[in-house]
């Protein structure tokens, strides 16, 4: 729902999915992320959380306020037409990326997708900047890029497991 109407109202604004988190899901991960690449709003009691989920939850949490005051990448929402119309035979994804604090991060979703790596370009950067990316989760840095290989060539996202986000961070270099 985010994809169509995100172009009319602000994507913070769309309150999509009601995820429990008590629920004994095995993929809470991806509904998780699912919900942060729009608005984070659970529902549910905290209380009958595993100690794991209650890690999973704690540690992105504290991410994502950290990136937020740091780019504010809540206030943006980009598609540029790069991701397909989501389906459960497709990925589905977007960017977070604050175009003036070049830094953000970046939301992908492997659906029931035959293919286990993709590759994005990233139009919303600048073409002369140098850039990070990273996995926050893994610890893992992807690589540094030029703007302009992002805009052309783009990055290679590899999701190994159907029904499986990634969130990659990307920060300009000073």
């Amino acid at each position: 729902m985010n994809y169509d109407r995100y172009r009319v109202m602000p994507a913070g604004a769309l309150l999509v999915g009601n995820q429990n988190i008590d629920i004994d899901d095995l993929n809470y991960k991806y509904a998780y992320f699912s919900l942060a690449s729009g608005s984070l709003v659970m529902v549910g009691d905290p209380r009958k959380l595993t100690a794991g989920r209650q890690t999973f939850y704690y540690k992105w949490n504290n991410y994502l306020k950290q990136m937020d005051a740091k780019y504010q990448y809540t206030r943006y929402y980009e598609l540029y037409d790069i991701f397909d119309r989501p389906t459960n035979n497709n990925w589905d994804g977007c960017y977070r990326i604050n175009p003036d604090k070049q830094g953000g991060l970046m939301f992908f979703f492997r659906n029931n997708s035959s293919d286990p790596k993709r590759t994005f370009k990233i139009p919303c950067v600048h073409p002369n900047d140098r850039f990070k990316i990273y996995s926050f989760e893994t610890g893992k840095k992807l690589g540094t890029f030029s703007g302009k290989t992002l805009i052309e060539k783009g990055v290679t996202v590899s999701i190994p497991s159907i029904y499986t986000a990634q969130v990659l961070t990307i920060e300009k270099v000073k």
